[in-house]
């Protein structure tokens, strides 16, 4: 889903406002007025992990959710495991058992398997070891990255390949991770639920879309999704220059920093998004469930 992060920048830094003196600066400055200095910026408050994981919500929307004493549930016709899992957001007061009793019912009326998102920064902390000791099994723990926006370089970038949603657009992706008809259909209607700005980078090769990746526009934020390359064609750049577009969108817009999810064993996935300048891991998550 920890390399050093924005939160030390400027840290101890001391800046000098309209008026503030130290000692020789009347020699300095030859009985002058001091000048404030607009060279430096004071360093960006901390990013907050919580205030992303609820942006990282809201940027892969489900088709129905309900709250549930704390809990989180969340349904989307069982495509992908973010859309379709129990996510823990405070402490509720019902008995553990009861609530799992519950969520089995609920996901099993949907015709789909209790799955666990475990965030790393849940208030609930001792939830984890309690669904590990009554069976659950931990599965692809996942890091949230961040880059800030302000040390990227958009100069080489081309955010003319930011468009809207297009058929062509989702049916590359389709294609690029062999989708089913159904998932495709649940797709679009994630999609369809999305409340914030998004664009859609596509990357051609020979005449033919080789890389797919979009974007969502969230209030100073933006968070990357659906990253994918024609397995024909990896290794060749192009899902960087599908990336670097939407980011060169996104500070067009006004974003100030971009996160993303990456599974801990995606290696080239890692490569990619460390050479991006996504180096800061904000925190993690994974996913608990029983075996079938």
């Amino acid at each position: 889903m920890v390399e050093s992060g924005p939160q030390g920048a400027g840290a101890g830094c001391r800046f000098r406002g309209v008026g503030e003196h130290r000692a020789g600066d009347a020699a300095r400055d030859h009985g002058l007025a001091p000048v404030l200095d607009l060279t430096r910026r004071p360093a960006r408050p901390p990013v907050s992990p919580h205030r992303v994981e609820a942006l990282s919500l809201d940027a892969w929307p489900t088709l129905r959710q309900q709250d549930y004493d704390g809990w989180l549930l969340r349904f989307a016709r069982g495509y992908t495991r973010r859309a379709n899992s129990v996510n823990p957001q405070r402490r509720g007061r019902l008995a553990l058992d009861d609530k799992l009793a519950a969520c089995e019912r609920a996901y099993r009326a949907e015709g789909l398997k209790l799955v666990f998102r475990i965030p790393s920064i849940a208030e609930e902390a001792e939830l984890d070891e309690a669904l590990a000791a009554r069976g659950y099994e931990k599965a692809d723990t996942t890091g949230v990255r961040l880059l800030d926006l302000a040390g990227f370089d958009a100069s080489a970038a081309d955010p003319a390949l930011a468009a809207p949603l297009s058929d062509a657009w989702l049916a590359a992706l389709a294609r690029f991770n062999a989708m089913t008809v159904s998932q495709q259909a649940t797709h679009r209607a994630i999609l369809g639920a999305l409340a914030e700005p998004a664009r859609f980078a596509a990357v051609e090769d020979a005449g033919a879309i080789a890389s797919v990746a979009f974007a969502v526009l969230q209030d100073g934020f933006v968070c990357l999704n659906s990253i994918a390359t024609d397995a024909a064609k990896r290794r060749r750049g192009h899902a960087r220059r599908a990336i670097a577009a939407l980011l060169a969108w996104a500070k067009q817009q006004g974003a100030a920093y971009a996160y993303l999810p990456v599974v801990k064993t995606n290696h080239p996935g890692l490569a990619l998004y460390n050479g991006l300048g996504f180096r800061t891991e904000l925190y993690r998550y994974h996913y608990r469930s029983r075996p079938a």
